[in-house]
């Protein structure tokens, strides 16, 4: 999709393998006060080759003059181009809010150079893992006005703010491997404090995996836990092209469906095993039961992240653990595929 519409609205879309962007963003400033909004879609496997296509840095490309944006509770995997990229001058009005984001080549990135100013940027309330080295740097006659980043939570990246002018750098989460995992430098005037930075932090949810269980019989589904290493979910999400999981509301930690693919996000929500009751058809074989997913991750409470794995069980509650990770680990073999 490529835009320079005003009052535009892209919703509950699923854009997947893709080359390039999902959406370009150029010239959206002459819109009268009409916001253009992109919420709550689906990015899956994108810019495969956006170093070809020669203006693709992210998943959501700007270009010059991408004013009035809004981009809010959008689910974004997998892309080797940044999540947002990239800010430069001329830029204005932008909030970017509860989105998740997971293996991106950056979260974003900005470098003003030029006297026209970047200004009024809102990052708030993100959660991401697996994004790399972002950053927002003023160079040469360059201004940044206003840029805030607060409330959001990296796991696995590493965040760098230089010459930020007035704007707000708070309340953050940072976890990485890095020494200096949150570098602030010569920011004027800009809020900074109450951040959390972890920089001796390792994954150590790779290789766990967390079962969503499927009934051919009864189109029950459930969520076996294999193994948390903290206590419950920080976030759990479902990436799901055909259903809506309109079941995951029943439980009894706070989960919100986001869209009719069935994202699903859950706070806190300590699991053995949970039944979501028959919320598929019934008869799906094991292949479209997994096809129908296209992404699945959990968080712990530690920062941890690991894979969601799909199994057909013959009867609910009849299958072990361990034969559920057997018979997971055998499928993935046989499919070779990647969640």
């Amino acid at each position: 999709v490529t835009s320079k519409s005003s009052g535009l609205n892209i919703s509950n879309n699923l854009f997947r393998d893709l080359n390039t962007s999902a959406i370009h963003l150029s010239g959206t400033d002459n819109v009268d006060g009409n916001e253009i909004h992109f919420n709550n879609n689906v990015i899956f496997n994108s810019n495969n080759q956006w170093d070809r296509a020669n203006h693709s840095e992210g998943a959501i490309t700007i270009s010059l003059r991408a004013d009035h944006i809004r981009i809010k509770g959008n689910l974004v995997a997998e892309s080797d181009a940044a999540f947002v990229g990239y800010f430069h001058h001329d830029m204005e009005d932008w909030v970017v809010e509860e989105n998740m984001v997971t293996a991106t080549d950056r979260l974003f990135y900005s470098t003003a150079r030029i006297a026209e100013p970047l200004e009024d940027i809102i990052w708030r309330n993100n959660f991401a893992n697996d994004v790399g080295d972002s950053f927002a740097i003023t160079i040469e006659d360059g201004i940044t006005d206003n840029f805030v980043f607060d409330n959001n939570e990296i796991n696995g990246g590493t965040l760098r703010f230089t010459g930020l002018t007035d704007g707000s750098v708070f309340g953050n989460t940072v976890r990485s491997s890095d020494d200096d995992p949150l570098r602030l430098e010569n920011l004027n005037g800009t809020r900074q404090g109450d951040n959390t930075v972890i920089s001796d932090y390792q994954n150590q949810g790779d290789g766990l995996s967390v079962l969503l269980t499927y009934n051919q019989l009864t189109g029950e589904v459930g969520l076996e836990s294999l193994s948390m290493l903290g206590d419950g979910f920080s976030r759990f999400v479902l990436a799901n092209e055909q259903f809506a999981l309109d079941g995951l509301n029943d439980l009894g930690g706070d989960l919100l469906i986001k869209s009719k693919y069935g994202i699903g996000w859950a706070n806190s929500v300590d699991i053995a095993a949970i039944e979501l009751g028959a919320i598929l058809p019934t008869g799906l074989s094991e292949e479209d039961f997994q096809r129908s997913f296209i992404f699945g991750q959990f968080t712990d409470s530690q920062g941890n992240f690991g894979s969601v794995g799909f199994a057909v069980v013959p009867e609910p509650g009849s299958v072990s653990v361990l034969a559920l990770l057997t018979l997971w680990l055998c499928g993935n073999r046989r499919r070779n595929a990647k969640l």
